[in-house]
């Protein structure tokens, strides 16, 4: 499941650059995926104030398609509400209760500002067996918050699962070193 929230300008990237940045990093990793998993379910929720589910889990090839063909990639909206992007992503994994790993990526510009403390929704999240896989971009570290986002980040085999990113190929290559990950 891929959370993602609108996305502020990258200082070294303008609007448009970052917002394609993002829909190539999303489009190599299925297709990383793909090539090797096909049985992999994916989905896609956007969150600002309020989050709402773009794609439904499913197979990767038709999501895929859907993201290349009928997703609007806006990045209108006010506020930061990570838990409620949380929340929704993690209800859609109580349609398939039996798959054996469950993984949310966070893609976020920011802190939260809005809704319920994040941090405690992704301790409940990883107490529940879901992986949390935060990408952190913008600026610098000083422009989201930093030190609840490592916090909420799942820790796997000693590595904590959250990365600063600088730039969009910096975005890019985070998402397919998370899909060769899987691969493996």
């Amino acid at each position: 499941m891929i959370v993602r929230r609108k996305l502020s300008s990258f200082r070294d990237a303008p609007v448009p650059s970052r917002l394609l940045g993002a829909r190539s990093a999303l489009d190599r990793f299925l297709d990383k995926l793909a090539a090797t998993q096909a049985e992999t379910l994916v989905g896609l929720v956007r969150f600002h104030s309020r989050a709402r589910v773009l794609i439904h889990p499913g197979p990767i090839h038709p999501v895929a398609t859907q993201m290349n063909t009928s997703i609007h990639w806006d990045s209108t909206g006010s506020g930061t509400n990570i838990a409620d992007g949380l929340n929704v992503a993690t209800r859609e994994f109580t349609r398939f209760p039996k798959a054996a790993k469950r993984k949310i990526i966070l893609l976020t510009d920011g802190g939260s500002n809005q809704g319920e403390d994040p941090v405690l929704v992704a301790a409940s999240i990883k107490a529940a067996g879901i992986q949390l896989d935060i990408i952190c971009i913008g600026g610098s570290p000083d422009d989201i918050n930093e030190p609840d986002l490592k916090k909420m980040a799942s820790i796997v085999d000693g590595e904590l699962r959250c990365w600063f990113i600088k730039s969009v190929d910096g975005l890019m290559l985070r998402f397919e070193a998370l899909a060769l990950r899987e691969i493996r």
